[in-house]
């Protein structure tokens, strides 16, 4: 038999029975096509650089896209981020922010004036009215009048003195603020008017937090809430937890502060308050970041765009977006949010983004969902999604977002093997950046070119663009990019079978990022040098490089990582051919993960790699129940080229149970489907297994056939099936002719015999 080749998506899925003189031969092909691994993901606003590719595949790209500060945040997979503010400018910036965001708040409760004096209700109107509109120098000036209208000890001139207080606030004039505040609160002790004397506490707490005198902000934020408490105020108690909260973060103690901001939320929820508890949301998403918690501050700001699209956009639109961007990359990477969450998320954000009006944002949200939208292949929405928000980026001139979503788009059509699609926009994208002098986003351009034409099997081409990628990282100094690329040229070579060159590359890759203390990367880098030792059939070596990149990904925390480092053992273990059930067990292992993270697609590989080991160990009837529990979770998750996968690798396990009738069935099924989603590869490999098949039953005419087929199919590649298709093609040649010339022999013999 020739060789049946069918790999898996994921993780690969292989399977071989050998006879005849290509067997070494269709034993490295089947070595060569089972890396897949979860590849690298980098992003700032937007993602960019994946793709379907072998285990260990680099980061061809960062895509950069948001505002600052968040613009150029390299966030590769699976590190936890605790803090995505970083400089103390930024910092200070975020405090800001969340002090305007209380002030929007709606104001404490205030007992109507109970003068009758005409004058002094004008006034009182007038100056409320020169606050509203922001006036309030103006609204000051009114209310010092207001002032000499009133009696010493009179609750007015307590609400008067409160007023002034909080307008000078706004202005930043904290002395004066704090005076009228200690008048206030004179006054309001003298006539034992406890709302009054908790307006004016409240008041000298924020005047203290905004000083830096945090201890005394605290003693009076927390008489505040006692009194709001006593008065049973509770709009206003929800206020002072609000205000309390904020000096707690300030002060570093997050969970104090968390606390806070969940008894505000409570009470805002009780009281309907819709724009106070998009306030306390958002509150609760900087808590949850200062403790390291990021899958929780993204869901505080997934509920409060929730909250904000449920009624209308009446909450904090402005507020949201004020923060949300730093919480985007987060968002892509959460481990814990399945992509139709991100989708919702996203979807959200877009509608808040045309709100408040801001098209900048509303491109990025766009891209976003776009992105989003690919996670879960729905490529069509993804592209529509790149499509608009490259629209609106030309529109604005911003040329640096415009070459974010040009080369998402690629991205996109890349996913769905439209590889010129593809190549044309990474073309634009880098056109773009040359244009605007943006050597980053030209090497991340190129990076991209090489990898597409990596996938296209094009090595040469690959190598050009990445080795002028990597001339721009070094220039640059920009170790992180150049780790990446000699990664990715690692890969290329890998493809090359220049094996000792590949792993040259590799082990550069990996010190940089010893030296920069990427341990993420440096996981990558051992995965793919385990590859390349396998590839060498230096089993121990792979297993151990595998085996450290198992302990890296562990540490980190990455469950997908995880998965995928016991998939690539798993893989080890079978092609030892002494450890089988150790490769069971690794499956196995990988399928729980799987299963855990509610990643189908995943556990539709992970099955057919665990049915491959099951036909290496000749259990097929294992084999057959795991492909087509595999099957039914392609088609659920309309993963059209699993599918075809599975199906090829289901005719193998009938051809090796003695079934070729139905083997052929499945594989043509199977070929079929890789014609219609234009997958050339996998259709070459299709044809090489219908040969097989035909081959086994001596129907060397037909086997012929389809290699003819296989080998116009893999014509002007550089893969290495070419080759092995040419070789197979000959030898069976060779025995058409030697079957010939035994006929012709026989024919001849028996003609003598008649003589």
């Amino acid at each position: 038999m020739l060789g049946a080749v069918t790999i898996g998506v994921g993780i690969a899925a292989g399977c071989v029975t050998i006879l005849g003189g290509v067997a070494a031969l269709v034993r490295w092909l089947l070595r060569r096509d089972n890396d897949e691994r979860r590849g690298r993901v980098a992003t700032a606003v937007a993602l960019a650089g994946t793709g379907s590719e072998a285990i260990g595949m680099r980061r061809g790209t960062v895509i950069k896209g948001g505002t600052q500060p968040f613009q150029g945040a390299h966030i590769s997979g699976g590190v936890q981020i605790s803090h995505i503010y970083h400089s103390s400018e930024e910092h200070q910036r975020m405090e800001e922010m969340l002090e305007l965001v209380l002030e929007r708040l709606p104001p404490r409760v205030e007992d109507p004036l109970q003068t009758t004096d005409v004058e002094l209700r004008t006034r009182w109107a007038a100056g409320r009215r020169l606050q509203t509109d922001g006036e309030y120098e103006e609204a000051i000036e009114v209310f010092v009048k207001c002032v000499h209208l009133t009696d010493r000890l009179s609750d007015e001139r307590i609400k008067l003195e409160n007023l002034i207080g909080n307008n000078f606030l706004r202005l930043a004039r904290y002395a004066e603020a704090e005076g009228r505040y200690r008048e206030a609160l004179r006054i309001a002790r003298r006539s034992g008017n406890r709302r009054g004397e908790a307006a004016a506490t409240a008041g000298l707490g924020i005047v203290a937090r905004r000083q830096g005198k945090l201890g005394n902000s605290l003693r009076y934020l927390k008489k505040t809430l006692l009194i709001d408490k006593e008065l049973g105020d509770r709009r206003s108690e929800a206020r002072s937890c609000a205000n309390l909260g904020l000096t707690y973060l300030k002060l570093g103690q997050g969970h104090q502060a968390l606390s806070q901001f969940q008894r505000a939320l409570e009470i805002n929820v009780e009281m309907g308050d819709i724009q106070s508890q998009t306030t306390s949301l958002i509150m609760m998403s900087f808590s949850y970041q200062s403790v390291g918690e990021m899958g929780q501050a993204v869901d505080c700001i997934a509920k409060a765009l929730n909250v904000n699209a449920q009624f209308g956009g009446s909450g904090n639109a402005q507020d949201i977006l004020g923060v949300v961007n730093g919480f985007a990359a987060q968002v892509l990477l959460e481990p814990t949010w399945k992509g139709h969450r991100k989708v919702e998320f996203f979807d959200a954000l877009v509608r808040v983004t045309q709100q408040a009006g801001d098209r900048s944002r509303e491109a990025e949200s766009l891209a976003n969902l776009g992105i989003a939208y690919r996670e879960i292949n729905k490529l069509s929405e993804s592209i529509a999604k790149f499509q608009a928000a490259m629209k609106i980026s030309r529109q604005l001139g911003d040329a640096e977002k415009e070459a974010d979503s040009t080369a998402n788009l690629a991205i996109a059509y890349r996913a769905m093997n439209d590889f010129t699609g593809a190549t044309t926009h990474f073309e634009q994208a880098l056109a773009i950046a040359r244009q605007i002098g943006d050597r980053p986003r030209e090497a991340d351009s190129l990076a991209n070119l090489g990898i597409t034409y990596r996938m296209l099997h094009n090595h040469q081409k690959a190598e050009e663009y990445l080795r002028r990628a990597l001339e721009i990282a070094q220039q640059l100094a920009d170790r992180m990019r150049e780790s990446d690329s000699l990664a990715n040229l690692a890969i290329t070579y890998r493809g090359m079978n220049d094996l000792p060159r590949a792993e040259s590359q590799m082990q550069q890759a990996m010190q940089i990022e010893r030296e920069i203390g990427d341990r993420s990367r440096e996981a990558d880098s051992l995965a793919n040098l385990g590859i390349i030792h396998r590839m060498m059939n230096n089993f121990p070596e792979a297993e151990r490089c595998l085996k450290q990149a198992l302990e890296i990904v562990r540490e980190l925390g990455d469950r997908p990582r995880e998965a995928d480092s016991l998939a690539n053992l798993g893989i080890i273990y079978r092609d030892s051919e002494t450890k089988m059930e150790e490769a069971v067990d690794c499956f196995r292992a990988v399928l729980k993960i799987n299963r855990e993270l509610g990643d189908r697609r995943k556990e539709a590989a992970t099955l057919a790699g665990l049915a491959i080991t099951y036909i290496a160990m000749t259990k097929l009837t294992e084999a057959e129940q795991s492909l087509n529990e595999a099957l039914k979770l392609n088609r659920e998750t309309k993963d059209r080229a699993g599918e075809a996968k599975t199906l090829g690798n289901l005719s193998i396990v009938y051809l090796k149970g003695g079934e070729p009738q139905r083997a052929t069935e499945y594989s043509r099924r199977a070929l079929e489907m890789n014609r219609q989603i234009g997958s050339h590869l996998e259709e070459g490999k299709q044809l090489m297994n219908l040969a097989n098949i035909q081959y086994s039953l001596g129907e060397l005419d037909q086997a012929a056939g389809y290699l003819r087929q296989a080998q116009a199919v893999f014509r002007n590649t550089e893969t290495p099936e070419a080759e092995i298709v040419s070789q197979m093609l000959s030898q069976i040649e060779r025995e058409m002719l030697s079957s010939q010339e035994r006929r012709d022999d026989g024919a001849i013999i028996a003609r003598d015999h008649e003589d």
